[in-house]
């Protein structure tokens, strides 16, 4: 279904809904030169969506409108048999969703829709209450695809998890299909010219299979498995080497991605002609050893430029669960320093990935074993750590920012003592524990970087995930963007307990939303919570580290008038 066509528009009449696109082509004319490029492939939702730039977009399809037709075929129910014969011969977009405005009216006439579709996608993902109908249609439209020759399919992108599937061992034969997604199925294909392909929780029947099927492949530039189950080769088989690859992303179980590793063979990627906006990935599924961990990522380190291969930095986002609170998604970035104040990520980075166990425990586990894996890694390379996110509340479950958990201190501890190079911190409040953990404790145990020269710390944007929930403890305005006073408080206890033992920082830069810090009280009788703006003070920091450079913003609240009740 597209979001934003409103209803009562895709029950006009025929005639009415034909002249409203012709009157709009006429208003906003071309102003330039109608361009020899080809024009994008879009999802048909143009239509009542964007009104504003049909005209536009009619300097790329021409005025004839055929193109622009073939596009909106799936929107306006009543028009369905218009829009398709004043199509033409121009190549559809076809979304098959059996919640779609058209759905009957596409399925009764899939048979012939399909030869002619350019784009064709569908996502049916079993809800319980349309398990049967989805797997009926997703049926059906395998049987379609499959049944002939496509040649003008451009892209084909299907999701489909249905327990009830029975997915044939047919093939989708498209000479001229550019991009292939396929997520939760696999089926086999020819597609000589195919540039993207990308399989997504698919149960490949063996390595075999997918190397003889990417031999048919010579233009590929851009190849994506993971999450995928595959059979290991019962045969002698020969690597294939991929020309074009430029852009890959890899994710399984450690065996799988050494196979892989082994069996698809491709040039150096060189950092000065990758584009970058689609960096390449590795991903774990479940818990491994950090040797696993660590023969993953180094079977394919020759293959990667220097500024991944032996990152100088290292980025930890986090994802986490927003309903449960535990861990379900490990992110590191591995990359050369950059400006996070002026990035969301950095510009040329590579992205090292891991799903944690489900369950509390082995969720902290799970973590300390993939720091473990990091620094065996890359200990000897890296020399600047950025922790950075969001602003963590005081509710457990809703911490979906804070890095290093409280318990199992040790566990995390030893790993990270590893990266005795780093020289330079960027923290956010998404660094969570992980101050209480550098200050040293027991002078019997190493300190946490020990060569640390310099440390940012700095509060801008809510960017944890999810923001949202961040949010939800604050009142818009002032209190968002604000540390707790614990935090604040437990940072600077860091700061004295590596002086104390000569470890001092020589450099703190403050920027961001420092100004106050936020202090929550509990209501009596059953009031609302109550929060509060205090002034933070640098006094004490000062004394800490021989250079402070202030850099944070005011911003603009006064402490006496920021006691309001927050719910």
């Amino acid at each position: 279904m597209h979001l934003g066509v409103p209803s009562s528009f895709s029950g006009l009449p025929v005639d009415s809904t034909s002249e409203v696109y012709h009157a709009l082509a006429e208003l906003d004319k071309p102003s330039f030169e109608h361009s020899k490029d080809v024009p994008p492939v879009l999802h048909a939702n143009l239509g009542w969506i964007r009104l504003t730039h049909v005209g536009h977009f009619l300097r790329d399809v021409g005025l004839n409108m055929s193109t622009l037709w073939a596009r909106d075929l799936d929107i306006f129910p009543k028009a369905f048999e218009t829009f398709l014969a004043r199509s033409k011969d121009a190549r559809l977009h076809l979304h098959v969703d059996v919640n779609g405005y058209c759905h009957d009216h596409i399925m009764r006439n899939l048979s012939k829709l399909v030869p002619r579709a350019a784009l064709v996608s569908s996502v049916l993902y079993g809800r319980s209450d349309q398990t049967a109908i989805e797997t009926k249609v997703a049926s059906r439209l395998i049987e379609d695809l499959c049944k002939e020759e496509l040649p003008n399919a451009r892209e084909i992108q299907l999701g489909v998890n249905l327990r009830d599937l029975q997915v044939p061992k047919t093939v989708i034969r498209a000479p001229n299909l550019k991009r292939l997604d396929l997520y939760g199925m696999f089926l086999a294909f020819t597609a000589p010219y195919l540039q993207n392909l990308l399989l997504g929780r698919c149960c490949v029947p063996d390595i075999v299979t997918l190397v003889n099927l990417l031999r048919t492949v010579p233009q590929l530039e851009r190849f994506e498995l993971t999450g995928c189950t595959l059979g290991s080769a019962n045969e002698p088989l020969e690597p294939v080497f991929m020309p074009k690859l430029a852009c890959f992303a890899l994710g399984g179980q450690p065996p799988v991605i050494r196979a892989l590793a082994r069996y698809i063979l491709f040039a150096p990627l060189d950092a000065s002609s990758h584009t970058w906006d689609k960096p390449p990935r590795i991903q774990i599924d479940t818990a491994a050893d950090e040797d696993e961990i660590h023969d993953s990522f180094a079977c394919l380190s020759s293959r990667l430029p220097p500024l991944v291969a032996a990152p100088a930095a290292l980025t930890f986002p986090m994802e986490m669960s927003p309903t449960i609170g535990m861990t379900s998604f490990i992110r590191v970035l591995l990359s050369d320093p950059w400006d996070c104040l002026a990035d969301r990520v950095p510009p040329r980075h590579m992205a090292f990935e891991s799903y944690p166990d489900s369950d509390w425990g082995d969720s902290n586990r799970s973590v300390a074993v993939f720091l473990a894996g990091l620094a065996k890694l890359f200990a000897s390379s890296v020399h600047t750590i950025y922790v950075l996110g969001g602003i963590s509340t005081s509710l457990d479950m809703f911490r979906p920012t804070r890095y290093i958990p409280p318990s199992n201190c040790e566990s995390f501890c030893t790993p990270l003592r590893l990266f005795r190079s780093v020289t330079e911190l960027h923290l956010g409040p998404a660094a969570g524990g992980l101050p209480a953990l550098m200050h040293g404790g027991d002078i019997s145990n190493e300190i946490l970087f020990p060569a640390l020269q310099t440390i940012y710390l700095n509060v801008s944007l809510v960017t944890g995930y999810p923001a949202s929930h961040d949010e939800l403890f604050y009142d818009f305005g002032t209190k968002v963007q604000h540390i707790e006073g614990t935090w604040w408080a437990e940072f600077v206890t860091m700061l004295a307990g590596r002086a104390a033992q000569g470890y001092g920082v020589h450099r703190l830069v403050l920027q961001g939303r420092l100004c106050h810090f936020a202090v929550q009280i509990d209501g009596e009788d059953g009031e609302d919570q109550t929060t509060t703006l205090e002034t933070l003070s640098l006094e004490r920091a000062r004394k800490l580290v021989k250079v402070l450079v202030d850099e944070r913003d005011d911003c603009g609240a006064s402490v006496m008038d920021s006691n309001s009740s927050v719910t």
